[in-house]
């Protein structure tokens, strides 16, 4: 999946494929991008997901599939046909200008790293050995991904495979804050990503932060709520606060104001 910055540059990523595609969210936005030669043929976003579902729409290996205003795209629409292009192994284009994007001056992005290994025994600078959640000695490299409130990536940058994982989120972040001129920032990541350096940066960056983290034992609202609701299905979107105390290890690093948890999967 690849991300132009403008019409023209996938133009030329249209040129070597047997069958390029054009989808877009309204029949003019269509209209212009085939008229321009961003592909040979092309549906509305709502035809095409239509099509795919009644298996009309033939993708393969040899097609390209360029997704036009991205940004006005909702996200399931998105997430289906990224799936039915994963699973018929085409190429996935997006491109969108950076206005279409659904980012306000105040916004929720999750933040999480991964790792990447390669079948050598020898670093380059770049690819190194490092910290690998399943224990591989072989070079690896960092990845950084930054995704929206609904998990739909936004950005994703890689780093040497020594660097330590906190040490990927604030440049990540801080060049996404940038480039789309956000002013406030509301940051979810796990709470080994929110080292105190990081607290500090985000803090002088004017941005806040919701950890993940795990609780010693139930909370009262949600034992309360299970009493009261015994045999109901817990409902989209149901949170609970409540007052949590600090830790003497988290005092002095956290200000622990309050826990939420949030459905549906509360504990039994």
């Amino acid at each position: 999946m690849g991300f132009p910055s403008n019409r023209e540059s996938f133009l030329y990523a249209a040129a070597g494929w047997s069958a390029a595609r054009v989808l877009a969210p309204t029949g003019k936005a269509v209209d212009v991008a085939v008229r321009e030669g961003a592909g040979d043929t092309g549906h509305t976003m709502a035809k095409a997901l239509q099509l795919l579902g009644a298996n009309s729409l033939h993708l393969g290996p040899e097609t390209l599939v360029v997704v036009d205003e991205a940004g006005m795209v909702g996200t399931d629409d998105l997430r289906q046909l990224l799936s039915a292009t994963t699973q018929a192994g085409a190429k996935t284009v997006l491109v969108g200008d950076a206005h279409q994007l659904a980012l306000g001056p105040a916004s929720l992005v999750l933040f999480d790293v991964s790792t990447l290994y390669f079948e050598t025994d020898a670093g380059d600078g770049f690819r190194e050995p490092g910290f690998s959640k399943e224990r591989r000695l072989e070079p690896q490299i960092t990845l950084g991904l930054l995704t929206d409130a609904a998990g739909f990536p936004l950005t994703v940058e890689a780093f040497e495979g020594n660097k330590a994982e906190t040490a990927t989120m604030l440049p990540v972040i801080n060049a996404f804050k940038a480039a789309h001129q956000l002013s406030d920032v509301t940051v979810v990541a796990d709470a080994g990503m929110i080292s105190e350096a990081n607290q500090v940066g985000m803090q002088a960056a004017g941005m806040s932060f919701i950890l993940g983290a795990r609780i010693p034992y139930l909370p009262d609202v949600v034992r309360e709520w299970r009493d009261k609701h015994p045999d109901e299905a817990i409902p989209d979107g149901l949170v609970l606060t409540q007052p949590w105390p600090s830790t003497s290890a988290e005092k002095g690093l956290f200000a622990v104001e309050g826990v939420e948890v949030v459905g549906a999967s509360l504990p039994g």
